[in-house]
């Protein structure tokens, strides 16, 4: 039987079909490139949302904390004896008596800052804040308080601490007497004559501190707006800045005119007379991503209380946060 020498040759692609095969592969190279594109875009949404969410809280609780507290003065309901005492230019005010003054405001307001001086509605001028690094338009804010609990007590000390902080002013009470200042130097304590328990002593640890929004975070320019407190650290006020991406601080003050501790109209820029009423107060925070969003436009109008934010039509996302606090030691017989 003879075999068959023919030669099978395989037939390959033409040119048309491989054209066609590489369309088809671009194609969906294109459609996976798109759907991981989309979902990187989603993923950096939803973790810039989260982070958001996250610095409002934080700021929001802190506003509340110090804001609710403020006007608390060692546990008094009239404070109106305590001598203010005067530390100089570094106080934040020519005068050198604010921030160790608790007569009259028990915090005090600048409306929608736009620049010049940092002017109360009080009359106060602060000259501790630097101009050119608050972000424009917002409100700022000051609150003095002692802590929540004295860290002597009746010549002993309270709960696990065992010394007074170094660097930091107290008021000293002495049973129904009217407290004074003292201050525990670098390397100091509380005298050794006034820890003895049951000899009616006090020392209350005070906080003075102003709360605005800087217009960048850690390096000027960077263009990250952050909420900072100008707080007295030693015989001077000092910087500390807090939450990042906080771009917009609106503050309406509950004003009680009948004395029922129930606030009878907001106002976003009271008075000093309608600052002794308050009872409440709103808190409206703008927070933005502290990155923009590639392929993202911001092109949302958003509303804090009275105030309207034309759209920015930039990358960033923003969320509008809000609370109302009660001022619980609000309209004291020294107000």
């Amino acid at each position: 039987m003879a075999l068959d020498h023919r030669v099978f040759r395989s037939r390959g692609f033409t040119l048309v079909e491989l054209l066609v095969a590489l369309v088809l592969g671009l194609m969906l190279s294109a459609g996976i490139v798109n759907i991981y594109l989309q979902n990187k875009q989603n993923y950096l949404q939803d973790e810039e949302l989260a982070r958001m969410q996250e610095n409002a809280r934080y700021a929001m609780g802190l506003l509340k904390r110090e804001l609710t507290m403020a006007g608390f003065v060692a546990g008094l309901g009239d404070y109106s004896g305590i001598a203010p005492a005067n530390l100089g230019a570094g106080d934040c005010t020519s005068t050198g008596l604010w921030a160790l003054n608790v007569q009259g405001d028990i915090f005090e307001l600048i409306n929608n800052y736009g620049g010049g001086a940092f002017t109360t509605q009080n009359g106060t001028t602060w000259n501790c804040l630097t101009e050119a690094e608050i972000q424009s338009g917002s409100d700022i804010i000051s609150a003095k308080r002692t802590a929540d609990e004295s860290t002597l007590e009746d010549g002993g000390f309270t709960g696990a601490l065992s010394a007074a902080d170094d660097e930091q002013y107290y008021l000293r009470a002495e049973d129904n007497s009217i407290p004074t200042w003292s201050y525990i130097v670098d390397g100091g304590s509380i005298p050794t004559a006034d820890i003895s328990a049951g000899n009616g002593i006090d020392y209350w640890e005070f906080y003075s501190q102003i709360f605005y929004l800087r217009n960048f975070s850690r390096t000027a320019g960077d263009g990250i707006p952050t909420l900072c407190i100008e707080k007295l650290v030693g015989n001077a006020m000092a910087t500390e800045c807090l939450v990042e991406g906080i771009e917009d601080m609106q503050i309406e003050v509950g004003v009680d005119t009948n004395d029922d501790s129930v606030p009878d109209f907001f106002d976003p820029a009271p008075t000093s007379a309608e600052i002794q009423e308050a009872v409440v107060l709103r808190i409206y925070l703008l927070v933005r991503s502290v990155d923009d969003i590639s392929n993202y436009t911001n092109d949302k109008t958003y509303t804090l209380g009275g105030k309207k934010i034309a759209a920015k039509n930039d990358g960033f996302m923003r969320r509008v946060f809000s609370t109302t606090i009660q001022m619980r030691n609000a309209k004291l017989p020294n107000a």
